[in-house]
């Protein structure tokens, strides 16, 4: 699923790719809805000559986003998606669709700790899953997805107690995460962004905050529409 990331007040312009786009005549409407309330809608966007839409939004727009900031409004957050409609037939036409980031709803964000025994040796910042009381690595997406509890917040010894965070804001300075694609499970365990076609599966993480921080917020295992 597509993912953008906006920040509230402030003006945003970017781009989604569709390899069969539409003729520009067919005047593109840009939404972001919570469920089926429209928080957002816009006509300022435009077809290029490449196959992508270039969406501009500005302050006034992203300013209706500022209520989902906070950290109690992340139920909010979970149901904010975007979508794009063309006009064709005289009628309106959903050509695209996806999710929708609000890069400051971390802010004052608490992290959520537990202690569990490691079961095997575990690099840091890395998913887990537990087991008959301990934790182990996630290694592999379609026997472990569903099972993930949290990442570890430091490198854990086997038969030792190993700091486990189950949920908020989480950063590396080796991360160069990229804050237009989403956080996921990756098919041999890991976090990944780009969801491939092959994957049948796929678990979200959480959200991109910065290039080298995330906010960690496990969500269910789907099954991705071919």
């Amino acid at each position: 699923m597509r993912n953008i990331t906006l920040n509230p007040n402030t003006s945003a312009e970017f781009f989604i790719e569709f390899p069969n786009y539409p003729e520009a005549d067919k005047r593109p409407t840009f939404y972001i809805k919570e469920l089926d309330k429209v928080i957002i809608s816009s006509q300022n966007c435009v077809f290029n000559s490449l196959g992508m839409l270039q969406v501009k939004l500005s302050k006034a727009d992203t300013g209706k986003l500022g209520y989902y900031t906070g950290i109690n409004a992340e139920e909010h957050r979970e149901r904010l998606m975007f979508e794009v409609y063309s006009w064709e037939n005289n009628k309106s036409k959903l050509i695209e669709a996806g999710s929708v980031t609000i890069a400051g709803f971390i802010q004052g964000a608490m992290i959520s700790e537990v202690e569990i025994l490691a079961g095997e040796d575990i690099g840091e910042n890395l998913p887990v899953y537990l087991l008959n009381d301990k934790i182990y690595q996630a290694k592999n997406l379609l026997v472990d997805m569903g099972k993930i509890i949290g990442i570890t917040k430091t490198t854990a010894i086997i038969d030792t107690k190993a700091n486990i965070i189950t949920k908020g804001l989480v950063s590396n300075v080796a991360w160069a995460w990229d804050y237009n694609k989403g956080l996921y499970l990756g098919e041999h365990g890991g976090f990944i962004q780009d969801v491939s076609d092959t994957m049948v599966y796929m678990q979200s993480l959480g959200a991109i905050s910065s290039p080298n921080s995330i906010y960690l917020n496990i969500g269910i295992a789907i099954q991705q529409t071919q």
